[in-house]
């Protein structure tokens, strides 16, 4: 349905060169393509809000949202992890906060924040 029928379904073979050059991104993404209709579905509803609303205009509780749905539906975390996290007592933890940060970047890139916008009043 959604996959172009000139794509290769087996990137082995004659794609040899070019899976070489895969990035951790392309793999991001054919995991989240490549995953569950829904994941799909909720990551184009996330794209519109971002359209919508400007990710430096976001609440603190609608970014958590996102960084809730990418730890759970896309990096596959627990609840109880997630919850761990957010409470910031187990430093061991803090790695898996910044693959949130870096998985939603890459997903989204208009929620790279810049030192420099931080300090802009608009």
């Amino acid at each position: 349905a959604l996959m172009s029928p000139n794509r290769p379904q087996d990137r082995q073979g004659d794609d040899k060169d070019s899976s070489k050059q895969q990035t951790g991104l392309e793999s991001l993404y054919d995991n989240v393509l490549g995953s569950n209709p829904r994941v799909l579905e909720a990551m184009m509803r996330w794209s519109v809000r971002l359209r919508e609303v400007p990710y430096a205009e976001w609440t603190i509780g609608a970014s958590t949202a996102l960084d809730h749905w990418i730890a759970r539906q896309v990096l596959h975390m627990s609840e109880e992890t997630w919850q761990s996290l957010l409470e910031g007592h187990d430093m061991d933890l803090l790695p898996l906060g910044r693959s949130i940060v870096q998985t939603r970047e890459a997903l989204f890139p208009e929620t790279v924040v810049n030192p420099s916008e931080l300090d802009e009043d608009d």
